[in-house]
C-alpha cells in the first residue's frame, strides 16, 4: 500500500518536482485516502507509519521518537469501525488492513477523476507514467 501511495504521490507532484518527498505523500494522503464513514488518519501518520513499515518493519518510526507523530499505526484484518482506538491510548490507533486497501482504490479513482478534468496535471502525470517500471515481455521464456 506505502509504494502504491508513493508512486500516485509521485504523479501527484507539482511540475518542477523531481522527486517525491514526505509532503508529497501527506498531501496525497490528506486529499485522497478517505475510509469508510468518512473517516480519516492524517497524511502525517500515515507517513510515519510507513517511514516504520519500509525502514525497520516495526510501527515505530523517527517521527514519533522525536514527538514530531503521536500516534503509532497498528494493523488488524477486517473490523468495522475501519480505525479504531482506544480514548485512554492515545498513543496507537488500529487501521483495517481491508479498509486501507479499499480507502487507496477509492483514493485512486478520485485521483484520476481529478486528472481527467486538469490538461496539465494530466501531462505532467502521463510523462511521469512514461518514467515509471513497466513489464516487458522476454521472448523465449514461458
Amino acid at each position: 500500500m506505502y509504494c502504491g501511495i508513493d508512486a500516485l504521490a509521485f504523479l501527484n507532484m507539482p511540475p518542477e518536482a523531481e522527486r517525491v518527498r514526505a509532503d508529497d505523500f501527506i498531501t496525497w494522503v490528506d486529499r485522497y485516502l478517505v475510509f469508510r464513514d468518512g473517516l480519516k488518519i492524517s497524511g502525517i501518520e500515515l507517513y510515519a507509519a510507513r517511514c516504520a513499515m519500509v525502514h525497520t518493519y516495526t510501527v515505530e518510526a523517527i517521527l514519533h521518537r522525536t514527538g514530531k507523530v503521536q500516534r503509532k499505526i497498528g494493523y488488524m484484518d477486517e473490523a468495522l469501525p475501519e480505525i479504531q482506538g482506544a480514548a485512554d491510548v492515545r498513543s496507537l490507533v488500529l487501521v483495517s488492513v481491508r479498509g486501507l486497501v479499499d480507502a487507496f482504490g477509492a483514493g485512486v479513482q478520485a485521483f484520476l477523476k481529478e486528472l481527467a478534468k486538469d490538461d496539465a496535471r494530466r501531462k505532467t502525470a502521463a510523462n511521469r507514467l512514461l518514467e515509471m517500471v513497466h513489464e516487458f515481455p522476454v521472448s523465449g521464456q514461458k
